[in-house]
């Protein structure tokens, strides 16, 4: 792609053109920081915690490592499908009293924070973890883990990924109402994708990395062109014309706009019937991001 070797600014946007490099294993990091203490000065002792975790990410490398993208995808679902068909009542009570295989205090208490996470009983005990560490433990299939850890894991991932997709929308709105510019989104997006371990990577569509190179060499090749047919240039008119211009107004009267040349997820405005309000900028921000974030399934 020629607009990859072209771009001199120093802008997000060409540094997302940049391959970002795949985060190294944190295996090491972790068994040097979750030490136990041993009696004998000098001693490098790992915790059964720390050991148990690492093994976890390497089990995850392996696999990762040994299946193609289909097979990942398969792996996730199977996995995602079986965490997710736990239910709080009986009959699935079962999974409440299902115990790690191993006598160390500090696996069996998380173990039980995590029933009674599942349960609305406590916290989450892997708040905080890593997104690699998180992965591992969700789609471990070893039985090192029991399943209300790996929901736990789960969950925990989840609320990882909607706190950044605030901070990307906020960030957006934020770039646009000062540079009218609307690349940086799709920056981070790839710099996110970039980084997710592989078994996330293959629930994402396969073409997701390259659509979004598209989108950030195209805005770059041709400023004009994406300006005429920015959805955030629509959306920043509408709320400044407002309250006397709806949103469907001015979508509908621009004819420099028709709607097969709006952005795919700018469409649905419009046919609107009914005035939107401040929250469609936002709303309209967090679908063009929707590709990178899982969706939560129904309490059941």
């Amino acid at each position: 792609m020629s607009g990859l070797t072209t771009c001199t600014s120093s802008s997000s946007a060409c540094k997302a053109l940049t391959p970002t490099p795949k985060p190294a294993q944190v295996s090491t990091t972790l068994t040097q920081n979750l030490k136990a203490p041993s009696d004998e000065p000098g001693a490098d002792k790992i915790s059964p915690v720390a050991r148990q975790l690492s093994d976890a990410l390497q089990r995850a490398n392996q696999r990762d490592a040994s299946l193609n993208r289909d097979q990942l995808r398969a792996v996730a679902q199977k996995a995602l499908a079986q965490i997710h068909s736990v239910r709080i009542a009986p009959p699935h009570a079962i999974h409440d009293n299902e115990r790690p295989d191993s006598d160390d205090s500090e696996i069996l208490e998380r173990a039980r924070k995590a029933t009674d996470f599942k349960n609305n009983l406590g916290h989450n005990p892997f708040k905080g973890m890593s997104p690699e560490l998180l992965a591992a433990i969700t789609y471990d299939e070893s039985g090192a883990f029991t399943l209300h850890e790996r929901n736990a894991a789960w969950s925990e991932s989840y609320d990882q990924r909607q706190v950044w997709k605030h901070k990307v929308v906020a960030e957006a709105m934020l770039e646009y109402s000062l540079t009218r510019g609307d690349t940086r989104i799709y920056g981070q997006m790839l710099d996110y994708y970039r980084t997710q371990p592989a078994i996330e990577q293959a629930q994402m569509p396969d073409n997701h990395e390259k659509h979004l190179l598209e989108k950030i060499t195209s805005i770059i090749d041709n400023p004009d062109q994406w300006h005429d047919v920015s959805l955030y240039d629509v959306l920043r008119r509408w709320l400044t014309a407002q309250p006397q211009q709806t949103l469907f107004s001015i979508m509908a009267s621009d004819s420099q706009m028709p709607e097969s040349t709006l952005p795919e997820v700018a469409r649905p405005f419009k046919t609107a019937t009914q005035p939107g309000d401040a929250m469609a900028v936002k709303i309209a921000l967090e679908k063009a991001i929707a590709p990178c974030l899982p969706v939560k399934p129904q309490a059941s």
